[in-house]
C-alpha cells in the first residue's frame, strides 16, 4: 500500500465503521434471528481481537527485551551496525548505557553500491535489524521498480542476509505479537505503522565468518 492510499483509507475508515454498524442495526431491526446473530458475532469479533491486541501492552516492549539481551550477551566495545532510518538499538537501560559499545549506521535508501556495504560489513561484529521497516519498503520498491536500479544492491544484501549468506548468522530475534488464550496472531504482513511503532519484530545477527572487504563487494554485485 503506497503512502497516498494509506491516507485514502485512513480518512475513509471511521466513516465505513459508522456505516457497517448502521447496516449491521438495520438488519437485526428488519431480520430479527439473523440480525441478532450477526451482531453478536461482529460484536464478539472485535472484542477478542480488541483483547488480543491489547496483550501487547501487559508486556515488556520488544525493544527493551532485545535492549537486556544484547547487554547481557554482545560484549562490551563490539561494533554494532544499525539503520540510519530506524530505531537505535541498545536503548538505554537504568544500568546499563549504549555507549559501552560502538554503533555504526547503514543507510541502504540511499546506497546502490556495493563497496558501501562491503566497508560496513567487513568492520561491524553484529547487525541488529530494531524493526522491518526498512527491508520490507526496500522489497517492495524493488517489486514496484525493478528497472530503476536504485535498490538492487540493498535488496540484495537483505536477502542474502537473511539466507546466512553473508557471513552472519541470527542469533536472537524478538517480537510481542497480539496474542489470546494462547494463540498468537502474527502481523508481520501488516501495515507498516500498525507494528513497528509499539510492538516491532527485532533480529539480532553476529559476524561469524569475517570475510573481508572484496568478499563482500563479489557477494553484493548484481548481473
Amino acid at each position: 500500500m503506497n503512502e497516498k492510499t494509506f491516507q485514502i483509507v485512513s480518512i475513509i475508515i471511521p466513516f465505513l465503521i459508522v456505516a457497517a454498524g448502521f447496516l449491521l442495526i438495520k438488519i437485526s431491526s428488519r431480520f430479527n434471528k439473523i440480525g441478532h446473530l450477526m451482531l453478536i458475532f461482529f460484536l464478539s469479533a472485535t472484542l477478542l481481537w480488541a483483547l488480543a491486541f491489547f496483550s501487547i501492552y501487559t508486556k515488556e516492549d520488544s525493544r527493551i527485551t532485545a535492549s537486556r539481551w544484547i547487554y547481557q550477551n554482545i560484549p562490551k566495545g563490539s561494533n554494532i551496525l544499525i539503520e540510519y532510518h530506524d530505531a537505535t538499538l541498545p536503548v538505554t537501560l537504568q544500568t546499563n548505557k549504549s555507549d559501552i559499545y560502538n554503533v555504526e549506521t547503514i543507510d541502504s535508501f540511499n546506497s546502490n553500491n556495493p563497496d558501501y556495504y562491503a566497508e560496513r560489513l567487513t568492520s561491524a561484529d553484529y547487525i541488529v535489524l530494531s524493526s522491518r521497516r526498512v527491508y520490507k519498503t526496500i522489497k517492495q520498491l524493488s517489486k514496484t521498480y525493478p528497472l530503476a536500479n536504485k535498490y538492487n544492491v540493498p535488496n540484495k544484501y537483505y536477502q542474502m542476509l537473511f539466507a546466512n549468506q553473508l557471513g552472519y548468522k541470527k542469533i536472537s530475534e524478538f517480537n510481542s505479537y497480539p496474542s489470546l488464550l494462547g494463540f498468537i496472531i502474527n502481523d508481520d504482513g501488516s501495515e507498516e505503522t500498525f507494528q513497528v511503532f509499539d510492538h516491532p519484530n527485532i533480529q539480532i545477527f553476529q559476524n561469524t565468518q569475517n570475510l573481508n572487504q572484496d568478499d563482500y563487494v563479489k557477494l553484493l554485485q548484481t548481473l
